[in-house]
Formats: structure tokens, C-alpha cells, sequence
């Protein structure tokens, strides 16, 4: 069996030191011994993103083989259902912790990597959530895909409109997150038609929160809490 899983694609565009390659599912990819690590078989499309030196020297529509070691493929495969599994229990234990010390409706605020939001109703329903890029995610992918914009610390702007470039962009980026996130309380409560109690966790929440219109309790160890419920409740189950 082959040690590298290669396939064709067309440059789509390089910015820097990577180059982004557009490759295309084929007929063959469904049958193909290696789909497991690839993965492209489930999509029509996918855009490759691959570091390189010499990324300047392609040019977009230009052909090109991308190739990846059997073993890296089967790993990101592993990874990113993972990933996601993580996620969804970091999710389910925020909702356990927030529940012992809450009184339902509630929406739950973890502010990490990703930020997820999810909605508990007054009969203690979990009703499910959403998924938004992380404040960190966002800035890292402004300053990289923007080559005039420096990266910044995430100190508190002085004031909403920005009077220099760091300025503007720390204006831009913490009240924006805080716009978002008042407004999808507002719009999760119209769907559940009631007012909830708010709560937010993780890393990220003292620097949004306190610019939130909507009042916000921050507990920085609802997930820490929620594990010690969990662990509490076998315990004596056992």
C-alpha cells in the first residue's frame, strides 16, 4: 500500500507562505482504498491549505499535485472527530453545571476557541446551540490574511470609534463580539419566547462580557463545576 495518498488540484490563490489548492472529487475517490484518510469523497470540493517557501513562484489556475503521508491523513481524520466530540461535551457539561446553580430558561455563553452558545428551557430541555468563530480565531485570520494590519493585544479600547489603526481593530473586534452576542440572546429569546437567565464561561468572557448590553453573569468554572456534578452523581450512584 501506497505511504502517500496524492491528488490533483488547481491554485486557487497564495498569499505569503501558503498556497490554498482547490481539489476535486472524482469518480474514482468513492472506491478509492485511501478515502478513510482523505476524506474528499464526502465533498464534492475541498480547498487544500499548504505552507510553502516558494508559494509566490505558483499561480492561481495553475495545475499542481498535492500530496500527504498516509499516516497525517488518518490522524486529521481522527482529529477531527475529536475535535467536534470535545466540543459537544464541553457543551453538555457547561449545561449540567449551569443547571445545578441556575434557575432554567438559560443560555449558556463558553468563550474559548470557538464560542458556543447554548439554550436550556424552563423545563430543563436542552434545546440545542450554535457554533461561532472564536474572538481569537477572528483576529488571527484578520491580521493573517491582511498584510497591513499588525497583530494586537486584546487591552480595552478607550472608546467605540477608534482613532488609529490598533485602536479601530480592538474597537472593531470587542464590540462586534459583543454586538453578535446580544444579538443572538435577543433572537434565541424570541424563539423561545421567554426572558433566560444568562451565563458565560471561559477564557474569553472577561473581555467581551462587560461590553455586553445584556446582563451576563461570568463563572469562570462553570466547566470545572459541571465535571464535579457529574462526578458527584456517579459516585453515589455507584
Amino acid at each position: 500500500m501506497a505511504s502517500r495518498i496524492e491528488h490533483s488540484g488547481v491554485v486557487e490563490r497564495t498569499e505569503r507562505d501558503t498556497v490554498y489548492v482547490r481539489i476535486t472529487s472524482h469518480s474514482a475517490c468513492g472506491s478509492c482504498k485511501a478515502r478513510e484518510a482523505c476524506g474528499l469523497a464526502e465533498a464534492q470540493d475541498k480547498i487544500v491549505v499548504v505552507k510553502s517557501p516558494d508559494a509566490a513562484h505558483y499561480a492561481a489556475g495553475e495545475k499542481v499535485m498535492v500530496g500527504v503521508r498516509r499516516s497525517a491523513g488518518a490522524v486529521a481524520v481522527i482529529l477531527a472527530y475529536v475535535g467536534a466530540l470535545a466540543v459537544l461535551l464541553a457543551v453538555l457539561v457547561a449545561a449540567v453545571a449551569a443547571l445545578s446553580r441556575f434557575e432554567p430558561p438559560l443560555i449558556i455563553i463558553d468563550m474559548g476557541t470557538a464560542t458556543t452558545i447554548s439554550a436550556i428551557d424552563r423545563n430543563k430541555n436542552f434545546l440545542g446551540g450554535m457554533i461561532i468563530p472564536g474572538l481569537r480565531v477572528s483576529l488571527d485570520s484578520l491580521t493573517s490574511r491582511t498584510s497591513q494590519l499588525p497583530k494586537i493585544s486584546l487591552d480595552p479600547p478607550k472608546k467605540v470609534i477608534g482613532s488609529n489603526t490598533v485602536d479601530c481593530m480592538r474597537s472593531g473586534i470587542i464590540y462586534s463580539t459583543a454586538g453578535s452576542i446580544d444579538g443572538v440572546i435577543d433572537r434565541i429569546e424570541e424563539e423561545m419566547g421567554e426572558t433566560c437567565t444568562l451565563v458565560s464561561t471561559g477564557g474569553l468572557a472577561k473581555v467581551i462580557i462587560p461590553y455586553c448590553h445584556h446582563k451576563i453573569i461570568i463563572d469562570d468554572q462553570l466547566l470545572l463545576k459541571g465535571l464535579m456534578v457529574i462526578y458527584n452523581k456517579n459516585r453515589a450512584a455507584s
